[in-house]
């Protein structure tokens, strides 16, 4: 309900709402090698949490749905 409110009416908080909601809600941090509660960290390690890569991994199945949708842009740059 408060997503939607601010994603109509003031859009560029919406960084401040997921960030508050995040780190209170016991989301786990993404970064690679951590996997602590967000709300555990102190300033310092949030700090260096955002300076590390993220441990995600791009499937086969996802690099073949961006690889069909770059072809599908490609196609249509090229018909205008």
């Amino acid at each position: 309900m408060v997503r939607d409110w601010l994603e109509q009416r003031t859009p560029r908080l919406m960084g401040a709402y997921y960030f508050v909601h995040n780190r209170l809600t016991g989301v786990r941090c993404y970064a690679e090698g951590c996997g602590r509660l967000l709300l555990l960290h102190t300033p310092r390690q949030l700090h260096r949490c955002y300076d590390t890569p993220l441990g995600i991994v791009i499937t086969e199945q996802g690099l073949a749905r961006a690889v069909v949708a770059e072809a599908e842009q490609l196609t249509a740059e090229a018909a205008n």
